[in-house]
């Protein structure tokens, strides 16, 4: 008959540091897994912007809407037009956890958002030039504003 001795606090021990690996490894997985999926449902905003960007500036109907906007007053005339470009941006982005808004100023200016909106909201912008129509030579910057609703 052979006894086998067998050290029980030792593989007491393996034991422990294996159930220790394993919990890290699955802590690892579990924040791994969560990063990519935010990653996977947040595209690419900046592949949204400047298509819609360039076709703005390629309809005439829409170019002219930004000829027409008067940059020295505000009007009721900016107004609509802003809000016609909105619906068009609203018609474009897919998206609807996603808001936009539409600026046009000068070239020389920055053109800042003019709506408030909540301080912690990542903002994704692009501007376009858009310089002139078949008659008319009057510089304009428009400028899309798209950020997550809250």
């Amino acid at each position: 008959m052979v006894v086998l001795v067998t050290n029980k606090k030792a593989w007491l021990r393996i034991v422990e540091a294996s159930v220790a690996i394993l919990i890290i490894l699955a802590a690892i997985l579990i924040i791994y897994g969560n990063v990519k999926s935010e990653v996977k449902e947040n595209p690419d905003i900046q592949e949204i912007i400047r298509p819609i960007l360039k076709e703005i500036a390629q309809n005439s109907t829409l170019r002219d809407l930004v000829f027409a906007y008067d940059l020295s007053a505000l009007t009721p005339k900016n107004e609509m037009i802003k809000t016609r470009l909105s619906s068009f941006l609203e018609s474009k982005i897919k998206n609807p956890a996603l808001e936009a808004r539409v600026e046009i100023c000068a070239i020389s200016s920055s053109c800042p958002l003019t709506e408030q909106i909540a301080k912690d909201v990542a903002i994704y912008t692009d501007d376009y030039l858009i310089t002139s129509n078949l008659t008319l030579f009057a510089p304009r910057r428009l400028k899309i504003f798209i950020w997550e609703k809250m």
